[in-house]
């Protein structure tokens, strides 16, 4: 990458995994001013992508519960 160049922001990825957690980065970045001082990391942000998720699929799923799963799985 050359000098002065805008660096990628990963939303382009070929890898569909980076390509999502660098859409939820930018979303967040985009929804909150502060997102400097209280930024996350995209696996956090994409850890609860997948909980909201599956709560929609899954309406008697617990937060709780999904996240102890992911953790068991070593996500």
């Amino acid at each position: 990458m050359t000098k002065g160049s805008p660096q990628s922001t990963g939303v382009d990825s070929k890898n569909p995994l980076l390509r999502k957690m660098a859409q939820l980065e930018l979303a967040e970045r985009q929804q909150n001013a502060n997102y400097i001082e209280n930024s996350s990391l995209g696996v956090d942000l994409l850890r609860e992508h997948i909980v909201k998720e599956t709560i929609k699929s899954h309406p008697l799923a617990t937060r709780e519960r999904i996240l102890r799963d992911m953790d068991f799985m070593g996500f």
